[in-house]
This record gives C-alpha cells, structure tokens and sequence, in this order.
C-alpha cells in the first residue's frame, strides 16, 4: 500500500510527500462528475473534464519531475515510472506501449488504462474527458513537449461493453 493512515486524525497520506488522499468510491465519484456534465451539458462538460484534468495531471507531472530531478531518469522510464504509480492508486492499471526516440524527436504508441476508473458506462456520460485531460497533462510536464492523446475508441468501454480498456494513441502534436 502506498498510503499511510493516521487513525487518530483520520487522515490518508502519501508518506513520501505527506501530502493528504482521499478515498470515493467509485460510483459516489461518477454521480457527482455525472450532475456536473448534465448540469452544463455534454459538449461543455468534455471541455470542462479535460481542462481539469489537464491541470491536475501537469501538476502531478511537475511535482514527479520534482522528485525525480536528482536521479537523472531518462525521458521513456518517466512514462514508465507514471505508469506504476498511478496504477496503484485505484484508477486503474496504466500500460504504456510508446515509443520514444529522442535522437529523431518522434513519439509513437499507445497509453492504455485498463478497468479505468472514470468510465461511467451506468450513465453512459463521456466524463472519461478527464482522465484524457489527465494523462495529456501529466506528459506534457514529463516530456517538456506538447503531446496530443486521442481516444482509438476500438477498446472504448463506452463504445463496447464487453471492453475494459482505454486506449489513446500517443504522438506530438501535429504528428497524428
């Protein structure tokens, strides 16, 4: 486990930053991001997830760089290291299949979340914005570039309810 519990204050915490976590489960999650979306509407509401998670995924991705600063890690195991991280945090399991090559400056692949935790199939609500928004957020501050994620929708969960995956294909943008 990778968070700490003070029972005495009630408090989760991750122990390397001591910063504060918080536990939803997920369906308390979904509604309220679900009343936020019908709320403003879908084409909204996509603008809206995505900025928000664009913005919470450069900050988490300028704090990794952050810690990670002093150990000189190579731009691919960053993505690598993301990856592990956040797929032990319950939003589902991070894969990446990207290529990197830093010598041509070309970016290729896949970002894969399997059993995502902001597919809402139950209100059948595109919120997944977020997590789009997230991961664009979170590469952009690791890589120092301008990455575009788009949704394949060939393993889309809300496409197909006998998927699990979400899959975003990787490139610099203006490589699609």
């Amino acid at each position: 486990m990778i968070f700490d519990y003070d029972s005495e204050l009630g408090i989760m915490y991750n122990p390397k930053d001591g910063m504060r976590n918080v536990s939803f489960r997920q369906d308390t999650f979904l509604t309220m991001m679900r009343t936020i979306y019908q709320e403003i509407g879908p084409e909204k509401g996509s603008e809206v997830f995505f900025k928000c998670g664009y913005d919470c995924g450069r900050n988490f991705g300028m704090l990794l760089n952050n810690q990670w600063k002093k150990e000189r890690i190579q731009l691919h195991d960053k993505i690598t290291r993301w990856c592990e991280f956040d797929s032990q945090v319950g939003w589902g399991k991070f894969i990446s299949n990207i290529d990197l090559d830093e010598d041509n400056g070309t970016l290729s692949g896949n970002l894969c979340i399997r059993d995502c935790f902001f597919v809402d199939i139950d209100g059948h609500n595109e919120v997944c914005a977020y997590i789009k928004g997230y991961c664009t957020g979170v590469m952009n501050k690791l890589l120092s570039n301008d990455i575009q994620l788009t949704c394949t929708r060939e393993n889309c969960p809300m496409k197909n309810t006998f998927k699990s995956e979400c899959t975003f294909k990787v490139a610099f943008k203006g490589e699609e």
